[in-house]
């Protein structure tokens, strides 16, 4: 219906909206294409003055009738919109110096590139710090943790400031993600250091492993890389197909696993020079050494991981193909 297009088209344009540049193209692009109904959709003209492109086919020969939820209104649409608003937090913020800031690419990039910086600093605090509390390190190390506290505790902020009604940034699930992550890092930066200043950290040193928590900033980093969440996306579409394919492997290291014990387990087979005589093979000066066949197939644990292990990954296999060649032709 026309309005069903009227509020998808809207949805859509919120999102262009945010930025200058893709607004800019899309109004060029629009005028010249359809000017008049294009521009009178996006613009919010009265519906009157909205007509269906001649050259466009009418949606009901191209798409089924559109599933209606309660009210009339379209499931798709509202779908569409929800989906939008969700997931554009810009729609969000309001007018206002810290809603500028917080839109502004320099900003976006800085704080990725902090991450970036705060992720390559952990490795090097792991390595240096020798520290068991914060309170404790030299001076370089408390300098840099707390300027990454100060400058994640802004950035949260101004985020917080730009938000027009502030009890939506519970409905952004990147600001509620940020906001655990700096409660845990004014708490291991800014209070525990110095509320067990000089004292046996106990449990509580197991909080020093909610740094770790920091790494996970790194995921906005998709949000810069595009490329990275259609790499994760067919990961794990491809998930389930693999994992099929691993219980398939695994059930064929059951069988033939169960094959190798029954034929193989209690097999008397010595190599050369020795001879076999209470469970083990012994040379002529009485030294033992297990079966090389029980030891390779000598219960079913042991004889899937040789399968495995030899068989599949082909790790030292030789070893395995030459007591198979000498004592079981008949399985090698």
């Amino acid at each position: 219906s026309p309005e069903d297009a009227r509020r998808a088209v809207s949805a859509s344009w919120q999102l262009i909206s945010a930025s200058p540049g893709l607004r800019s193209i899309a109004e060029r692009w629009l005028a010249l294409v359809d000017g008049g109904p294009a521009l009178a959709v996006v613009s919010g003209m009265e519906e009157s003055a909205v007509k269906a492109p001649a050259q466009l086919p009418s949606p009901h020969t191209m798409f089924a009738a559109p599933q209606t939820v309660g009210g009339g209104e379209s499931k798709w649409a509202k779908d569409l919109e929800d989906s939008c608003r969700k997931s554009d937090v810009y729609s969000l913020y309001n007018d206002g110096l810290a809603a500028q800031v917080a839109k502004s690419w320099q900003f976006d990039y800085s704080a990725l590139l902090v991450i970036s910086c705060n992720a390559v600093w952990i490795g090097v605090d792991t390595d240096h710090n020798h520290a068991e509390s914060l309170a404790d390190a030299d001076a370089i190390f408390k300098v840099v943790e707390n300027l990454f506290c100060v400058f994640f505790t802004l950035e949260l902020f101004i985020r917080f400031l730009a938000f027009s009604r502030k009890r939506d940034c519970l409905t952004n699930n990147w600001f509620v993600f940020d906001f655990c992550l700096v409660l845990s890092m004014i708490a291991e930066t800014w209070v525990l250091p110095y509320a067990t200043a000089g004292g046996d950290l106990g449990p509580i040193g197991l909080f020093r492993l909610l740094r770790l928590l920091r790494l996970t900033r790194m995921v906005r980093l998709m949000r810069a890389v595009p490329e990275l969440v259609f790499l994760i996306k067919g990961m794990l579409i491809a998930a389930r197909g693999v994992a099929t394919t691993m219980f398939m492997l695994l059930c064929l290291l059951y069988i033939f696993g169960i094959v190798f014990v029954q034929q193989l387990g209690k097999s008397e087979f010595c190599e050369a020079g020795t001879v076999y005589r209470n469970g083990g093979c012994e040379d002529g000066e009485g030294n033992a050494s297990p079966a090389p066949l029980r030891e390779f197939f000598g219960s079913l644990g042991q004889s899937m991981l040789t399968l495995l292990v030899q068989g599949t990954l082909v790790d030292e296999a030789v070893s395995v193909l030459w007591v198979l060649r000498d004592g079981a032709f008949f399985m090698f």
